[in-house]
């Protein structure tokens, strides 16, 4: 597995309250506690290592893609990618039109990170990359969108609910720092606490997520990636998390 460029500081969901705590001393005794410098560390926190993935073998049968077609595991410079190489369509709602979910993971609280990159001409200013959490089935879901723009539907946290998505991030329109400015990879992590239902989202800066948002109406589900209506890669997959328990 290839080590990630950066060292990634794992900062979970829960502090998605401690962002805003203005006891600056806990705050950084609990970035230290959830820091690590290996992106196949045994644990953090409660949180086991469920899976990493690197494609290096030429393999995607950790899997699940939509459309089935569109995706492959393919060379990007000395690298082997997973990689979107045609953009999904657009169904009756709006909604990320093409992605892949690691298959027998279904997970509460999480930490997911990897790499991502954008095949977009990097002139288009609505161009994207998304990372999907909480997928129990097409119509309900939770994404987080990293684009070159911030605005309403740019750049955000969103929830499909078995309709349009929906914008919750806490972040006002326009306000999020908006990263996926070129054809380069870009590092995020996504955290989900199901205790206080936090979400973090980070891209490149490990220490401070550029999106926040608390929200319980999907509970559990798949995690992946994809685009709403682009190309791109993903590299370097890394899920910590609990597995959800069906009563």
């Amino acid at each position: 597995m290839k080590k990630m460029v950066v060292i990634v500081a794992i900062v979970l969901p829960f502090l998605i309250g401690v962002i805003f705590l203005g006891n600056c001393a806990e705050k950084k005794r609990l970035k230290e506690e959830y820091k690590v410098e290996e992106n196949e560390k045994e644990s953090i926190g409660e949180f086991p290592l469920l899976v990493s993935d690197d494609f290096e073998d030429g393999k995607s049968d950790r899997w699940i893609t939509y459309p089935l077609e569109n995706w492959k595991v393919m060379q990007d410079g000395n690298e082997k990618v997973f990689a979107l190489i045609e953009p999904g369509q657009q169904r009756e709602f709006r909604a990320p039109g093409a992605y892949a979910l690691l298959k027998d993971f279904d997970v509460t609280d999480f930490v997911f990170i990897g790499k991502i990159k954008s095949y977009q001409d990097s002139q288009i200013s609505s161009r994207d990359m998304v990372v999907i959490f909480h997928y129990q089935d097409p119509t309900h879901f939770y994404y987080v969108h990293f684009s070159k723009i911030s605005d309403q539907v740019h750049n955000i946290i969103a929830i499909v609910n078995g309709r349009d998505r929906e914008k919750i991030n806490h972040e006002l329109a326009g306000d999020s720092q908006a990263r996926l400015v070129d054809n380069e990879f870009h590092t995020f992590k996504v955290c989900y606490e199901r205790r206080t239902s936090g979400i973090c989202a980070y891209l490149d800066d490990m220490e401070e997520p550029i999106l926040t948002a608390i929200d319980s109406t999907l509970s559990h589900g798949l995690v992946g990636v994809g685009s709403f209506d682009d190309t791109g890669c993903v590299d370097d997959i890394v899920l910590w998390g609990k597995k959800f328990r069906y009563k």
